[in-house]
């Protein structure tokens, strides 16, 4: 009896021993694939901010293009023209003096009154232009280029960029932006500062800014997109193919 006793209880103790050893080798495991997982997950935030950080540089360089290019093409350069008078019909617009600031302001709010929709209207007719058939190649063009391929792009050398993007260009698409530049020559900072110029100047959208959330001028015509912009106290704004048209306060 005395030898079954003993035998049972040096099962517990082996059981017992055999269950801390488990729990401990779990428990070990359990962390290391947690320190694991962290540390990729370290390592993948590490390549995205990276990324980033290319994609900026990127934008900030195209961004400096697109002014260089406007600079060395006086007559393409983006332009704000003040409003016709004519546009307003018969009103008067008050003088604005310094003195009373405040009071001055709510007499133009009152007076600064004008019909949107007519200055649109005859902002279509004396300004619309036909629209260039290689629009919608050149949008085509620019939506095969994301920020994911531009990045795949950019950390190539500059003859291996020029090969990537004639590779990804049909013969046709090649043949419309030649009429503009010479694709074969472009790093992908260029190819992207030219396409993106020759897309705002080509854009068919008469783009109408507004301070008033909630005006909206889309239905005069099928063209129109209504954009608010906090900026603008009175009247509108209107951009189209690259010009700003200024009616506003």
């Amino acid at each position: 009896m005395q030898i079954y006793v003993v035998a049972v209880l040096v099962s517990l103790i082996l059981i017992a021993i055999l269950f801390f050893a488990l729990r401990s080798t779990v428990k070990r495991i359990d962390y290391n694939t947690k320190k694991y997982f962290v540390d990729k997950l370290q390592d993948y935030d590490y390549l995205i901010e990276e990324k980033q950080q290319i994609l900026d540089k990127l934008n900030e360089e195209i961004e400096k293009n697109k002014k260089i290019i406007n600079e060395e093409k006086p007559k393409e350069k983006i332009e704000i023209k003040k409003a016709d008078p004519k546009y307003y019909g018969n009103q008067k617009v008050p003088r604005y003096e310094d003195q009373k600031l405040f009071e001055k302001y709510k007499k133009i709010k009152e007076k600064f009154n004008f019909n949107h929709e007519k200055i649109i209207k005859k902002f279509i007719d004396n300004n619309i232009t036909e629209d260039n058939v290689d629009y919608s190649t050149l949008k085509k063009v620019r939506e095969k280029f994301s920020n994911e391929i531009i990045y795949k792009i950019i950390n190539s050398k500059p003859e291996e960029q020029k090969k990537y993007i004639s590779n990804m260009l049909s013969q046709s698409e090649k043949n419309t932006l030649k009429k503009y530049f010479d694709v074969d020559k472009c790093k992908i900072s260029d190819f992207i500062t030219q396409l993106d110029v020759l897309i705002e100047k080509n854009d068919p959208t008469i783009y109408v800014l507004t301070g008033d959330e909630k005006r909206n001028y889309e239905h005069i015509s099928n063209k129109i997109k209504t954009i608010y912009d906090k900026t603008i106290n009175e009247g509108i704004k209107i951009s189209y193919k690259g010009i700003l048209y200024d009616y506003s306060l």
